[in-house]
């Protein structure tokens, strides 16, 4: 059973993304939300964006994680926030410890040393919560291998387009 995390509707079953979803015949379930990420300043972003987004999370974690029959065997999820959720809620006794899968997985360098830096310490902290890291590009993979050496997440590659 693989559980699916799609924030872009409500009504994720009867998009597009749904029907894929269903014609690949894999067991699934889909756990839809509409969070918008799209804000005008970063500001409004960290104030307004993010906290909704874990709270969002927050809620799918507890449906999939504590309360869903059959249990998840895998959960994806698309950013690194839910992850840290996600991995936060894994750690009650009676949760269920599916795979955790980052889909799309894209880091870019800064100009800034010091916060490339903090960056690349976030994202390790990130990337030891989840199983696998799916990423756009085949180069991407040996790249982020060598970045992060030791987190324990396994990066793969699906072409872009192809998010089922």
């Amino acid at each position: 059973m693989i559980h699916f995390f799609p924030r872009f509707s409500k009504t994720a079953a009867d998009t597009p993304y749904g029907q894929a979803l269903r014609e690949t015949g894999a067991e699934h379930q889909i756990f839809a939300a509409a969070v918008t990420q799209a804000y005008r300043y970063r500001l409004q972003l960290l104030l307004l964006g993010y906290p909704r987004l874990a709270w969002t999370a927050l809620s799918m974690a507890v449906k999939s994680l504590l309360l869903a029959r059959p249990r998840p065997d895998a959960v994806v999820i698309s950013s690194d926030v839910e992850a840290l959720v996600f991995a936060l809620v894994r750690l009650l006794p009676f949760a269920a410890r599916p795979h955790v899968i980052l889909m799309p997985f894209i880091f870019t360098e800064r100009r800034s040393p010091a916060v490339n830096r903090a960056r690349l310490l976030y994202y390790r902290f990130v990337l030891r919560s989840v199983s696998c890291a799916i990423c756009h590009s085949a180069l991407e993979i040996e790249r982020y291998r060598a970045l992060f050496a030791g987190c324990g997440a396994d990066f793969v590659f699906i072409p872009w387009g192809t998010h089922v």
